[in-house]
């Protein structure tokens, strides 16, 4: 419940930011990442308290699925930046980072069906300024709104 409260929280701020300046700042991605994480790690350790006791190896074990969740979850990211890279930040870096982080706070598959979500909407909104409003393809448009409606519908799970 905690990653999704400060996943939508973040991305309230980012879709300011991104409509207002065409800016995501740096600040709130790492904001993000930290209290991700921490919310992650702690979440693990509680579910987990009753079973640690002692042993070493629980300990390693619970360290290895995180780490292995973590990694995991960066993937979409990753391929977003890659495609920021590839075309030119036609998907801004800023953009590509908060999949990236929202990766690690809500897991793989949420950040995929949150992603494939505000792409959608994204494409039809981009489909409606094309053909209504005589946008052209290179119209610049901020795609963290799309990505807080994703949260938004998606819910986290």
């Amino acid at each position: 419940m905690y990653q999704k409260f400060l996943t939508l929280f973040i991305f309230a701020v980012c879709t300011y930011t991104d409509i207002k300046y065409r800016k995501i700042y740096g600040w709130s991605l790492v904001l993000y990442g930290i209290l991700a994480m921490g919310g992650r790690i702690l979440g693990r350790a509680a579910v987990n308290t009753g079973l640690m006791g002692t042993d070493a190896r629980l300990v390693l074990n619970t360290a290895a699925e995180l780490a292995s969740d973590l990694i995991i979850g960066l993937l979409p990211g990753l391929f977003c930046i890659a495609i920021s890279w590839i075309s030119r930040q036609a998907l801004g870096y800023g953009d590509s980072v908060l999949i990236a982080v929202s990766g690690i706070s809500l897991g793989m598959l949420t950040c995929l069906h949150l992603l494939l979500t505000a792409l959608f909407f994204a494409g039809v909104i981009g489909l409606v300024l094309l053909v209504f409003f005589r946008k052209g393809r290179k119209y610049d448009m901020p795609f963290a709104p799309f990505l807080f409606l994703g949260m938004m519908l998606v819910g986290g799970g």
